[in-house]
């Protein structure tokens, strides 16, 4: 046997033998593989019964909370009726649950001073005191405004500032009512800084000149604060001057007046609801809750977040920086208040 032969044959015997070494090899990969895919089975299958032993019990606890729930609903039902106990301390309030409301959002708000602009006679204003504000009042008819200051208590927490509250700093004239208000009540209620269309027995006959302060510049010179829990607005058409002049204020809960285009007051344009919705979106004020009045049809109703209205109607927006607030206030409403469904 040549050397070339000798050398192929062991290399032959080494290939053969790695062969079967790689034989070997698989054959062992290939039973652990089945030993790997065999428990990994077991493992499914145990998780599965956990699983479905899990669902079964989630199933029987829902079932079992659910029925607590209903029983709990039906004990608290027994102790307490579905509808509130309503009772007009005063006549008026009977016909303004917008007061109610502020009265109810003092115990949810952050922080206790309330602004009132246009604070008429004070009776609003001592509303808001009663219900526990630090009230800041702003009046510009001086017998009105010595109404309001008369509401102050000793030690109390009433300031009053004797002028008229605008977009801008200056000084406008303030256009007297006069003539038979009717069931309007109290004709000094109607005094603006811009004369609008009313009914026949209502006029504007006189007028004087007087201060005008914008809320932004109380604020940089620090005669109101920066931040209030409640800003409430009744400036007879002039509610949207008083919110383009806030500045930097903020306030949690802010409330104006408004006029449907068919209301006698609204046929002049001014006090639009959705200008006012306009003006508040950009001031991040995402939400809001209308009540509002019907007077020839004795209707007093409510809905939230939209600026059309009811023919003929008036009443007051309520915005809110926080939506949570506004879940509260539709909470008291709602058990008070017949809602309106818009379709």
């Amino acid at each position: 046997m040549t050397d070339d032969t000798m050398e192929q044959t062991e290399r032959l015997d080494r290939l053969i033998e790695s062969v079967r070494q790689l034989d070997g090899a698989v054959e062992s990969l290939i039973l652990n593989e089945a030993a790997v895919l065999d428990g990994l089975a077991q493992m499914l299958s145990a998780v599965h019964q956990m699983q479905t032993r899990a669902e079964d019990n989630q199933k029987k606890f829902g079932e079992q909370i659910h029925q607590f729930g209903l029983d709990l609903a039906a004990q608290l039902g027994a102790r307490n009726p579905r509808k509130p106990i309503v009772i007009a301390a005063r006549e008026a309030e009977a016909q303004n649950a917008e007061t109610g409301l502020l009265q109810h959002l003092y115990s949810w708000l952050p922080d206790a001073t309330a602004l009132d602009i246009g604070a008429h006679n004070g009776e609003t204003t001592e509303h808001l005191l009663e219900a526990g504000y630090s009230v800041i009042a702003f009046e510009p008819f001086p017998a009105s405004a010595a109404q309001v200051e008369s509401r102050a208590k000793p030690g109390g927490s009433l300031r009053v500032f004797p002028c008229a509250v605008g977009k801008e700093d200056g000084t406008q004239n303030l256009f007297v009512a006069s003539g038979d208000s009717g069931r309007r009540g109290d004709v000094s209620l109607f005094h603006t800084l811009a004369p609008h269309s009313t009914d026949p027995n209502l006029r504007f006959t006189e007028s004087f000149p007087v201060t005008v302060r914008c809320l932004g510049s109380l604020v940089m010179s620090g005669e109101i604060p920066g931040r209030v829990g409640l800003l409430k607005i009744d400036t007879e058409g002039c509610d949207l001057d008083v919110i383009r002049g806030m500045g930097s204020l903020r306030a949690s809960v802010v409330m104006a007046e408004f006029w449907d285009p068919e209301h006698e007051f609204g046929k002049s344009g001014r006090g639009r609801l959705e200008d006012l919705v306009v003006e508040m979106k950009k001031r991040n004020y995402r939400w809001h809750l209308v009540i509002y009045h019907v007077d020839h049809k004795s209707v007093i109703s409510y809905y939230q977040n939209r600026s059309d209205t009811v023919p003929g109607s008036w009443g007051n927006v309520i915005f809110f920086e926080d939506q949570g607030l506004l879940q509260e206030s539709l909470r008291w409403v709602e058990d008070l208040l017949p809602p309106t469904r818009f379709r």
